[in-house]
């Protein structure tokens, strides 16, 4: 009898494990079709210049809300670019909206994947209609930070 209950929790565990294994492949796969859709879309194609220019520069802090992009530039001289979906005549994003552009910008920012460089926050605020709005930040890690101005090439740099 042991070994029958042995053999159906393996069974069980097996089919459970394939389960998981399926759903995330088709999550990972559905994620990668909103990234597609997101990267040709108007409001995309109006951030990417933004994004493009951004990958030759040290970004201190890069917060994803539905109401805007703003980066905030370490070096040279702090600077803050926001990126206002509204100003611009694009809608606000939905929380899945803002996951996949948290994804996107990881993808087209490649310094932000690096996790000794850079840490990824997601903040959920309760909104007055009981509403919750998610916001994506990266956020410069103070070590990297602290190298970055130890260092003689930047020391100067405004």
């Amino acid at each position: 009898m042991q070994v029958m209950e042995i053999v159906i929790l393996a069974v069980i565990f097996l089919l459970t494990f394939l389960l998981l294994f399926y759903w995330d492949k088709k999550k990972t796969q559905q994620e990668k079709l909103r990234m597609e859709k997101m990267r040709n879309s108007k409001m995309y194609e109006g951030l990417y210049p933004f994004v493009r220019r951004l990958r030759r520069r040290r970004i201190e802090e890069v917060t994803i809300s539905p109401k805007e992009v703003e980066f905030l530039i370490l070096l040279p001289v702090r600077r803050r670019i926001i990126f206002s979906f509204e100003l611009r005549k694009h809608q606000n994003l939905s929380n899945q909206r803002a996951h996949t552009l948290c994804l996107l910008l990881q993808n087209d920012i490649p310094m932000l994947r690096d996790k000794s460089r850079y840490q990824l926050k997601k903040i959920s605020q309760a909104k007055s209609n009981g509403d919750v709005e998610h916001i994506y930040t990266y956020t410069m890690k103070t070590a990297y930070k602290d190298a970055l101005f130890r260092n003689p090439l930047y020391a100067n740099t405004n």
